[in-house]
């Protein structure tokens, strides 16, 4: 548990260095569905507020606030609640929002090079990666999916514009190889 707290003020600390006021408050009583939410004051003043039913959840909670500090950075200016949106459009914008939002909070919790070498320390399977990163094992398979999808998009390059592809992905596997040397 002292690993949970370590790596829970870890994002609190971010918080502060970002002038964000974090609070845990209770906030969906009833249901347990709204868990955290991110918004601005009038005056413009970042907040994250977590449900106090988290506070002995450390893998949810770092979940969630890593998500609600992702929203922060993704969407500077939160000027509307994403509750429920009945217009097309603003769906759309709100799931682009969650999508981004949900990537960088996946890669801010397991990030790859931490994952690799998870992986060479022979922690495999997603219960053991949920209890190394301290995240709920839903994250460690967002964190495959995204993996997957970059290494998907980054073959279909190499075949749909190999010129381009060795121009960007190129140097990169050159600069890991000098890295590795």
């Amino acid at each position: 548990m002292k690993l949970g707290w370590a790596c829970m003020l870890k994002l609190l600390s971010l918080c502060e260095r970002e002038g964000i006021c974090f609070f845990w408050r209770p906030l969906d009583p009833d249901n347990q569905q709204l868990l955290g939410m991110y918004f601005r004051t009038p005056t413009g003043v970042p907040v994250i507020v977590l449900d106090e039913s988290l506070i002995n959840r450390i893998k949810t909670a770092r979940t969630v606030l890593a998500e609600e500090l992702a929203h922060y950075w993704t969407v500077p200016m939160v000027d509307h609640m994403n509750c429920r949106v009945d217009d097309p459009l603003t769906k759309v914008n709100v799931w682009r929002d969650e999508s981004r939002a949900l990537r960088l909070a996946t890669n801010l919790l397991i990030p790859t090079v931490e994952l690799v070498a998870a992986l060479n320390k022979g922690v495999y399977s997603h219960h053991e990666l949920s209890e190394y990163f301290m995240v709920e094992e839903y994250v460690v398979q967002r964190k495959m999916n995204l993996l997957r999808i970059d290494l998907h998009e980054q073959m279909k390059l190499r075949e749909v514009a190999p010129y381009i592809a060795e121009l960007f992905l190129g140097d990169m596997e050159q600069i890991e190889q000098n890295e590795a040397s």
